[in-house]
Formats: C-alpha cells, structure tokens, sequence
C-alpha cells in the first residue's frame, strides 16, 4: 500500500491531479513535479490498494526536459519528451479509474508538463538546468493546493 496521509472521506471529493515528481530538480525548483492527469473524489483505502497495485504493476521511465513551450494562453511549460510514457501511464490510468480521472476540456489529449515559474529566480534556475535527464519513479496524487495526498512507486519491471 502507499504511503497515505489524512485523505478526504465521505462527501468532501478532492479534486487535485495525479503528478510524477521530479527529483533532478529538487535544488533548483521546489516540488517540481510533471502533472499528466486530473483526480477528482475522495480517495479511500480500496481505490488506494488499487492505484498502489496498478503504479507498482509497471516499470518507471526515462525521459527528458528539454524545451521550453507555451499553451496558447500563455503559460508556460516544459513537455516531456518522449511524452508517450506520461500519455500511455494516463490513458491506462484513465480506462481503470475513470470515474476519477475526468479528462476535462482537454478530452483525450492529455498534455503531460512540468509548469514554468512565474518568478524570475526559479524559472531562469529551470532554463538553465535544460536539457535535464530524469526518470520517473513513482506517481503521486495531489490536492489542488499542491499537497501530496498519497505516493505510488513504480515497480522493477513492466507486468
């Protein structure tokens, strides 16, 4: 099982997002996690035992942060590439809990990115840690705040 804190029970659903941190960064960019999925509802033990046995049926992932792109609203973000492993891990995600995982406006394209900071410190802190090499080892669910609500590795090697 995963390493849980106090979760919404009962009628208060949490909304936040499922994320894979992203410890390469943890000098430069506090929490730098790349977010690729939404979470909506209360997490309780047994949907906690499942998402704990399907993150921990698969293998993590390399992958690497290299440019810098821009949604068209304006906000800014580093893809990462290749994608597919963070858009894969989301629509399988999304077939198991998808009463949990709304795909929103985006529909079926999920958009896996690790955001810029707005502050002018942290961002040119990221920018210049890019092209970065990273691999993804566990998945986590957040509150909307940015809370860790509970921790997924993945395991040694794909089921």
């Amino acid at each position: 099982m995963a390493e849980v804190e106090e979760l919404p029970r009962g009628d208060a659903p949490a909304t936040g997002r499922l994320v894979v941190p992203v410890p390469e960064l943890a000098g430069v960019l506090r929490g730098a996690v790349v977010g690729f999925l939404s979470w909506s509802g209360p997490l309780d033990a047994a949907l906690d035992r499942r998402l704990a046995a399907f993150v921990g049926d698969r293998a993590g992932f390399d992958y690497a942060l290299t440019t810098l792109s821009t949604f068209p609203d304006g906000t800014e973000y580093v893809p990462p590439e290749p994608g597919a492993g963070f858009r894969r891990l989301g629509h399988h995600l999304h077939r198991e809990f998808r009463a949990q995982t709304p795909l929103g406006e985006f529909g079926s394209a999920l958009v896996p990115h690790l955001a810029v900071p707005t502050d002018p410190g942290p961002r040119q802190g990221l920018l210049e840690r890019l092209p970065l090499q990273c691999h993804a080892a566990e998945v986590w669910v957040c509150a909307a705040d940015g809370a860790v609500l509970a921790r997924y590795p993945f395991g040694t090697s794909a089921a």
